[in-house]
């Protein structure tokens, strides 16, 4: 028995997990191999069409409005910066990400990738590292099925174990600042 359970270790630890669910977005969780930082996932159900939620993700300007701390959003090409304030006391956050929509027969995947840093005004910390992936799939009921998966090092402090602590609420507030903001007439 013992011999299995540690077979079976890595598997259970490196999976994802249901972590929690609050109005209607489940929120699972998985530790990366890679890094130090947990990686979140947010699923939730919205009755929009997937071309509807695709269109507002893949335009920036609109992420103040929706997006989890987004207090600045701005483009050039494919290109997206980022300024994020996190909650007090953390110091404000920033990023260039390359946003990518790759579209498949069942389902569309936007990805943000952050890519090298630029010069800005802002003095916010730069992001080491910063992953997300929204995948729309719509469903039979003429629904969509919102997946967003999170991963990122926010560079400089906290420690992981507050940001593992804390960031599970990134990708639950922006699925449900994405819903309230389509709900709202955008």
């Amino acid at each position: 028995m013992h011999k299995l359970l540690l077979l079976l270790l890595p598997v259970l630890l490196f999976s994802w997990q249901e972590y929690k669910e609050i109005d209607g977005i489940k929120i699972y969780k998985k530790y990366d191999k890679k890094f130090e930082f947990v990686q979140f996932k947010a699923q939730t159900q919205m009755p929009y069409s997937s071309e509807v939620i695709s269109n507002i993700i893949m335009n920036p300007q609109t992420y103040p409005s929706w997006l989890a701390d987004c207090i600045q959003a701005d483009s050039i090409d494919k290109q997206v910066y980022l300024l994020m304030q996190p909650p007090w006391p953390l110091d404000q956050r920033q990023v260039w990400a390359e946003i990518q929509k790759t579209e498949y027969a069942d389902r569309q995947v936007i990805t943000l990738r952050s890519i090298k840093k630029y010069e800005s005004k802002n003095r916010g910390v730069w992001f080491n590292n910063l992953y997300a992936e929204f995948v729309l799939e719509e469903t039979q009921d003429l629904q969509t099925r919102v997946t967003l998966t999170l991963l990122g090092d926010p560079g400089g402090y906290p420690p992981s174990w507050l940001v593992n602590l804390m960031a599970w609420q990134i990708p639950y507030k922006s699925l449900k600042g994405l819903n309230t903001y389509i709900r709202n007439g955008q």
